[in-house]
């Protein structure tokens, strides 16, 4: 494992928490600590590895805000996680192989509920699932246009549904005035679709999954 400021940081965080109990508790044996070197760095690595996983586990847990447009977001990130360096890791090829597979075996069919939470999410509309389609038909090598064209019959039946039901509601409400600007709604869209065409550029770059 490669030296550098992120290692260090990466070792700071993983023994601060458990080095202090480690000592007190356990002595040294015949002059050694009860963790070598060379277990601080696997720990470490594998720390690395699950973070991911932590951290879209306890955002996908919230109950204070809606979780099903953060679905999409969370399984790319997870897709291209698997897809890094780790899938070639010595140590962790292993655990990572079987774990890409019984990825791909969940989520290469998307839910339909999930992709009408993202493409409802004004951030990220139509354009923005098109975006992520692409990027996890690169990720999985599942061939999404199918699955694009059904998602688009199903909104559109699912709004040709509430339409015929609440559209007369709809006429009967008063003009709201429309807000001074809507330069803050249109920069969020663009910074979303910025941020899928960033996405779409770096699976592009042989290099840039080295340091992702």
């Amino acid at each position: 494992m490669e030296c550098n400021l992120s290692d260090a940081k990466a070792s700071d965080r993983t023994q601060g928490p458990f080095l202090v109990w480690i000592t007190a508790n356990h002595p040294l044996v015949d002059g050694q600590p009860l963790f070598t070197e060379n277990d601080w760095k696997a720990a470490e690595k594998l720390l690395l590895f699950l973070e991911q996983f932590y951290d879209s586990t306890v955002v996908l847990s919230g109950v204070y805000y809606p979780t099903s447009p953060l679905i999409m977001h969370h399984v790319l990130e997870i897709a291209g996680h698997l897809n890094t360096t780790y899938e070639r890791d010595r140590d962790l090829r292993n655990v990572v192989a079987p774990m890409k597979e019984k990825f791909e075996d969940y989520w290469s069919t998307i839910p339909m509920l999930y992709s009408f939470a993202f493409i409802l999410d004004p951030r990220a509309k139509i354009r923005g699932f098109i975006n992520v389609l692409q990027i996890m038909s690169n990720l999985t090598d599942e061939n999404y246009s199918e699955y694009l064209t059904t998602v688009r019959a199903n909104l559109s039946n699912t709004f040709a549904k509430y339409d015929s039901k609440f559209g007369a509601v709809r006429l009967q409400r008063a003009t709201v005035p429309g807000l001074a600007s809507g330069k803050r709604k249109t920069a969020l869209g663009e910074n979303f679709w910025w941020h899928s065409r960033w996405w779409t550029w770096c699976w592009c770059q042989p290099s840039w999954w080295s340091w992702y």
